[in-house]
């Protein structure tokens, strides 16, 4: 049913193994990959208020670890810039 949204342990590691080893990405840093290419990343991530949620939502689910310790989401979110 979802099987084009299953990609093979290798497949997964590839834009990884690109980023981390690639001559081309050298002094490159805060672009988005997928499929080992610079691309724009989606419309959902320059929704300020899904930022907003999805920040306080995973500080809500670290508390276990963290206890009372959070941080603000960034003034200067780098994702303004894309």
């Amino acid at each position: 049913m979802f099987f084009f949204l299953i990609k093979s342990a290798k497949e997964g590691s590839e834009t990884i193994l690109y980023a981390t080893l690639s001559s081309e990405l050298e002094g490159i840093s805060g672009v988005y990959l997928e499929d080992c290419c610079v691309t724009k990343s989606s419309r959902n991530s320059f929704d300020k208020k899904m930022q907003e949620q999805l920040w306080k939502t995973t500080w809500d689910l670290l508390k276990k670890w963290t206890g009372d310790v959070s941080f603000e989401l960034p003034a200067d979110n780098p994702t303004d810039k894309v």
